[in-house]
């Protein structure tokens, strides 16, 4: 990068006297791709003299070039530091000795080679560009062999330098999990390249220019309106003129077609030949520092993308041009529903034939161009269409009468009426399908004779003459089109936009989606490693959708106890919860269900969460001091880029915590936090990535490492799901923990924990904990267990998100009971590496009476609700 701008200078002859001899690039496995994968250390100093983001290495020679001498990180950790090839190990080795996970170095499990089709090596300026995006989470590393001055240099390690698979090799991280620009890597990124959105994109005809906008004049200049500028077109200062057709260095005002240095045709790629062209490039040009910062874009360079596009007093460039392509094959008609035969394509004004010339993807709403003559000859091409998306989306009503009446033989006359209205399915119409109310009616009339008198008239003419008589016929047809109004849309109105599609919601209330957490980073105990009191503040959180078998009247599954239990039903915490409650205004369709699937969140403080060997419990088993318990569950979401998706907020309506509840106001406070980005996936906090799927299915413990909390498969993960053999589910579906409620009792910090807690419970209560050691057993919300007990709703939802045989098969019952059929995984992601990672936003709510205020602690709203309940009474509700 520091040397980009000077090998560019002497187009088409790159001055940089390097040639890359061999390259192995590597990414996070999200496909599940079994072949040429490996297990990745990926270093962000690596190969850096002069860009050191670490102050703990040192350059053995600022101008050293990039090789793994370059610096002491290679040889520290490769001779003092061998465990780091441990995968399991690496990030307690790397944290260690001061380096930071997804800032100094990334873990990848089963990281996967890229094959040389996959991308494309400019082997004399060493860039990479990947034919496919990666995803923002992704991580992308290189290994790579280059000669310059006749002498060979290596970053990274090659697959076959290190043949043991199970050892992780050591590579050059190009792009971090996070791509920030506080990186040490941002500025490997190029930012002075651009897509042009097609592929084969072909030197003939091809222009290109850069403009600017002036304020002034509020057009597009390809110069900036400064006096000593005004001479230089932006082209030439960006350095995109400096030959002729003939290559010779005399700009001719083009821009200079290079291909493979300032294009990559076969990509549709535009390379600018500076590394900065908005920014530091502009600023040099320009010459005055002060006068430079009113034009030069430098947040292109150290802002995101999406932080540069707000920057309007600088967001004025345009690069704009026209090129011929071969890809202009496929036509996008954004629209679905098309029905058949009502696409008319055109080329040039003539219209073209369906299956010769084209083809119509109905489904998906596209446009093949199969006649490649009309692109090689650039002919312009058009489509309309007819979409049916609204049709059946309104009642139509149609009735037509007509009548002839013949007054005579030769006299008729006769009239037409017909009616058409149309009815909207909502009373919201937007513009264009407005629904219709019109009237047309019409008169007709026809006369008929015989004349001879027209007759001897035309007798009259020269050679003319004739005795038929002539025929007089006269018709008159009248009509008229009466437009109506109809009274069906709201507000007699067509709506440009009601702005209700403006916001695209992320729903996170599917409680499948979520799994129990790790601890968080805020809590002592989330700095041990391999150590069972990562999880002694563990307490019992549940979340769960409450069934509509318990709350709907009319159902016949509802246990009968329940049934008649109308104070249970009118519990604040498990009754139904209508839509108009909560949104009083929304008129609701026949789709839309007059109840609401709420989330509940059900904290237990002084009841063990799972995998807590906390000793520390009375008599009851309930544990001590309650107010420093947490719970906690965590999912993935899938718009990890939050910037550039436009992520602005976090919304929800919460139920009052201080609702009263059987006469009885609860007294409780607490904290409700929000960790928004990277949390760590080792739930059970061993440096091992767990997965119930890989789990042996005999019994071979040769296939696991035992660990303080179990055992832990020892394979890569391939994919995630469970053996299909017999009685395979029973051994693999056990939870975090790999062991089952038998072996709990005799392995090691379960058996010492049960001889703790032994005198200090009740005989029952340690009988109780005795069946389930680890506390991590599932239980169905129903069942005849429940049934037998009398069980209360919220008791049948303790358990429900326990990981231990929560994808059996029915056990005994005639439904299924299974809460997923997936295996527990500590691989939140699914990029088959365990993140360990704690960097994320966090936003506190205060769960206090004094606290719950409009506009503070981040309240917005509230809404006090008077709903009829179960018992007949409507107590008043307050919602948040």
């Amino acid at each position: 990068r520091d040397h980009y701008d000077g090998w560019m200078t002497q187009l088409p002859n790159v001055l940089s006297g390097v040639k890359i001899n061999r390259i192995e690039v590597w990414i996070t496995n999200t496909s599940a791709v079994t072949d040429n994968t490996r297990n990745l250390v990926a270093l962000t100093d690596l190969g850096e003299a002069k860009h050191i983001k670490n102050a703990h290495w040192t350059a053995a020679n600022p101008t050293a070039v990039p090789a793994n001498t370059a610096n002491n990180e290679y040889a520290t950790l490769t001779g003092s530091l061998p465990a780091v090839r441990d995968i399991t190990q690496t990030g307690t080795q790397l944290d260690g000795i001061g380096m930071t996970g997804g800032d100094d170095y990334e873990k990848i499990e089963s990281a996967r080679l890229l094959s040389p089709s996959e991308y494309r090596l400019n082997a004399d300026l060493g860039y990479l560009s990947l034919r496919t995006a990666l995803q923002p989470d992704q991580v992308l590393a290189v290994a790579f062999e280059y000669t310059y001055k006749g002498e060979n240099y290596q970053v990274g390690e090659f697959s076959t330098d290190l043949k043991d698979n199970t050892r992780s090799l050591i590579v050059k991280s190009l792009k971090n999990t996070a791509c920030t620009p506080r990186q040490g890597n941002w500025a490997l990124m190029m930012r002075n390249v651009y897509s042009l959105g097609a592929t084969d994109v072909q030197r003939e005809r091809f222009m290109l220019d850069v403009k600017y906008l002036s304020d002034t004049t509020g057009v597009y200049l390809s110069y900036l309106p400064i006096p000593s500028m005004k001479d230089q077109r932006l082209l030439t200062v960006m350095g995109l003129d400096r030959l002729d057709n003939n290559a010779r260095r005399v700009p001719n005002g083009y821009f200079d077609f290079v291909e493979g240095y300032t294009v990559d045709a076969a990509s549709g790629r535009v390379f600018f030949p500076v590394v900065e062209p908005f920014g530091r490039n502009l600023i040099k040009a320009i010459g005055d520092t002060a006068l430079a910062r009113q034009f030069a874009y430098t947040e292109l360079y150290d802002s995101t993308h999406t932080v540069a596009k707000q920057i309007a007093e600088h967001n004025k460039f345009r690069i704009s041009g026209k090129f011929k392509a071969t890809k202009a094959d496929e036509i996008q008609l954004n629209t679905t529903g098309i029905p058949q035969g009502s696409v008319v394509v055109r080329a040039g004004g003539q219209l073209l034939t369906e299956g010769t010339d084209y083809t119509v993807d109905y489904n998906a709403g596209t446009v093949k161009i199969l006649n490649k003559s009309i692109l090689d000859a650039g002919t312009p091409v058009s489509c309309s269409v007819e979409s049916n998306a609204d049709y059946g989306m309104q009642r139509k009503t149609m009735f037509g009468v007509d009548f002839q009446y013949d007054v005579s033989k030769r006299f008729q006359v006769g009239g037409t009426l017909m009616h058409l209205g149309e009815q909207p399915l909502t009373s919201k119409v937007a513009m264009g399908s407005e629904p219709l109310n019109n009237t047309i009616w019409g008169l007709n009339m026809a006369w008929k004779t015989q004349s001879q008198w027209l007759t001897d008239l035309v007798n009259r003419l020269p050679f003319v003459h004739t005795t038929t008589p002539s025929n007089i016929n006269f018709t008159a047809e009248f009509a008229q089109l009466i437009a109506g109004r109809n009274t069906g849309a709201q507000g007699n109105a067509s709506y440009i936009d009601d702005f209700e599609n403006a916001k695209t919601d992320i729903d996170i209330s599917t409680p499948q989606q979520w799994t129990i957490s790790s601890t968080p980073s805020m809590f002592a105990e989330s700095q041990l490693t391999n150590n069972v009191r990562y999880g002694y503040n563990r307490a019992l959180l549940a979340w769960y959708v409450i069934d509509p078998l318990f709350t709907r009247r009319s159902s016949s599954l509802t246990p009968g106890y329940i049934k008649n239990d109308v104070q249970q039903l009118s519990d604040p915490r498990v009754r139904e919860i209508y839509a108009s409650d909560l949104y009083p205004n929304k008129s609701l369709n026949y789709k839309d269900a007059a109840t609401l699937p709420v989330l509940n969140l059900a904290f237990y403080p002084n009841e063990r969460g799972p995998y807590n060997l906390d000793p520390s419990l009375d008599s009851d088993g309930k544990l001590r001091n309650p107010a420093q318990r947490w719970g906690g569950m965590m999912r993935r979401i899938e718009t990890s880029d939050f910037d550039a998706a436009n992520v602005e907020y976090v919304e929800f309506w919460m139920m009052d915590p201080f609702t009263e509840i059987n006469g009885k106001v609860p007294n409780y406070t607490g904290d409700l936090y929000f960790n928004l980005g990277e949390i760590s996936e080792d739930v059970l906090k061993d440096g091992r990535k767990f997965y119930e799927s890989g789990l042996p299915t005999d019994g071979d413990r040769s296939q696991v490492a035992e660990t303080a909390w179990g055992l832990v498969p020892t394979q890569n993960a391939v994919t995630y799901a469970f053996n299909t053999s017999s009685d395979a589910r029973r051994r693999q579906d056990v939870g975090y923990n790999g062991l089952t409620s038998e072996e709990e009792r005799t392995f090691g910090a379960y058996a010492d924990y049960l001889r703790t807690i032994r005198p200090n419970v009740r005989p029952a209560v340690y009988d109780s904990i005795a069946q389930h050691p680890s506390g991590d057993q599932y239980y169905y919300f129903r069942g005849k267990n429940w049934d037998e007990q009398r069980a209360s709703i919220l008791e049948r939802y303790k358990y429900i998100n326990n990981p231990n045989g929560n994808s059996a098969a029915a056990d005994g019952e005639t439904y299924a009971s299974a809460y997923k059929t997936t295996p527990d995984v500590e691989d939140i992601n699914q990029d088959f590496t365990l993140n360990e990672y704690e960097k994320y936003y966090q936003y506190r709510v205060r769960i206090d009476p004094t606290a719950m205020q409009v506009g503070q602690n981040y309240i917005v709203d509230m809404r006090t609700v008077n709903s009829k309940t179960r018992d007949g009474k409507s107590p008043a509700t307050k919602w948040y």
